[in-house]
């Protein structure tokens, strides 16, 4: 099964910004809950330009309006506040991954493991049993990184993004035997 991993760069070219306090991630952004959540505040910490991702849940309101406007499911999103040098900014949102696919599958990936550390993988698989279908989610036994359905992948690459890169799963390498 092919799908997608939502990769981003940020700094030197594009903002970053890292949320202020720094929330939970599980209680924001992972957790299952359409339950609203206090605003976050974002601070723009390094970068030139704005782009369409500023953080792992931080994310374009274009970006996630294309993804909500083709029913695309597994994701929702709730107001922040971004600022740069003390200027708000508009025209982003916090998001939920609300999908969640099935467990990491370290054999298929070429997982290198020391321990419990995961040290790297050469692709991302998941057991597609356990998959819950959504066409954004995350992977337990992976953090927070976010994946994309096919279906959602063809909507995003419609947007034209700036500083997002859609990587297959197959193709999908961190660490081992090819990088970051």
């Amino acid at each position: 099964m092919d799908f997608y991993c939502v990769k981003y760069d940020v700094q030197p070219r594009y903002y970053n910004a890292a949320p202020d306090p720094y929330p939970d991630d599980w209680d924001v952004f992972l957790r299952s809950s359409t339950n609203p959540v206090s605003v976050v505040r974002y601070e723009i910490d390094c970068g030139r330009h704005p782009g369409d991702v500023l953080s792992t849940a931080a994310w374009s309101e274009r970006m996630v309006n294309a993804l909500k406007s083709h029913k695309m499911t597994g994701i929702s999103s709730y107001p922040i506040e971004v600022y740069r040098k003390g200027k708000s900014l508009s025209g982003y949102v916090g998001i939920r991954v609300l999908g969640r696919g099935g467990p990491f599958d370290e054999i298929r990936s070429g997982a290198e493991r020391v321990g419990r550390a995961l040290f790297g993988h050469e692709a991302v698989y998941m057991s597609e049993r356990e998959w819950d279908g959504s066409d954004v989610f995350t992977i337990p036994g992976l953090g927070t990184t976010i994946f994309v359905s096919t279906r959602a992948a063809a909507v995003l690459k419609d947007v034209g993004l700036t500083n997002v890169t859609l990587v297959l799963n197959s193709e999908c390498r961190f660490g081992v035997g090819g990088g970051r």
